[in-house]
């Protein structure tokens, strides 16, 4: 199901992935290569944009690093590209659940899946889970203009995962890592919860292993009540 965000510039973007697994014939490894794709909504200028390819739309690369994932870092030009995409890697992997976002950073979640077995009997399946900046599809925080705070060569793209193993999500971790394996399979990405403490967390419900949850760093809490009052 495709789902909706804002660009850096506020305009929308239909964030979808490819792919299915529906079918007995669709526990292989064997498929087309899939893909995550961000469109621009043109609105009501529609009419005058007609159904574009892959050539218009600015291709993102998705890449091993270390045990993870990164993304490059290409820029959109709005006079040339329609929005932006990037393959899968792994044989077989492809998207099938809605895609999370992170509405005021900018950055899309999303698992993928990677079937592990054929058997009827146990129909096991792998994922990998994603960070992409809805923007231009590459590193979330990307398509900010670049900065270095700390001087070390990296700019200061928005951290995803506890890359050092301190059991924290900070500047001390690889921001260029954007996807991390996990040996189960991820059902959805939940919106960002609050279970206490004052953190943000997404739940994974998952396969065998049940729901799993997924610390959101740096996450800046919005307004999210109010009360009206009269003045006597």
């Amino acid at each position: 199901q495709p789902w909706l965000a804002f660009t850096e510039d506020r305009q929308v973007v239909v964030l979808f992935g490819t792919g299915k697994y529906l079918e007995p014939k669709d526990r292989t490894l064997s498929i087309p290569v899939q893909s995550m794709y961000g469109i621009f909504d043109q609105g009501p200028a529609a009419a005058g944009y007609p159904v574009v390819g892959q050539n218009r739309l600015l291709r993102q690369n998705l890449s091993v690093l270390g045990s993870g994932r990164t993304l490059t870092v290409s820029t959109i030009d709005h006079s040339q590209h329609r929005g932006w995409y990037f393959d899968f890697l792994a044989d077989g992997e492809r998207n099938i659940v809605r895609t999370g976002v992170r509405v005021g950073a900018g950055v899309g979640i999303t698992p993928t899946l990677i079937p592990t077995s054929d058997d009827p009997c146990n129909p096991a399946a792998r994922s990998f889970l994603l960070f992409f900046d809805v923007t231009n599809g590459g590193i979330p925080g990307s398509a900010r203009p670049p900065t270095d705070s700390d001087g070390d060569g990296i700019p200061d793209y928005i951290v995803s995962f506890d890359t050092n193993g301190d059991r924290m999500i900070n500047g001390s971790d690889d921001a260029r890592v954007i996807g991390e394996p996990v040996d189960d399979f991820i059902a959805a990405v939940t919106p960002v919860t609050m279970p206490g403490g004052g953190e943000g967390r997404i739940i994974l419900p998952g396969g065998s292993a049940g729901a799993t949850s997924l610390v959101v760093p740096e996450f800046e809490w919005r307004r999210r009540s109010w009360r009206e009052l009269f003045r006597e």
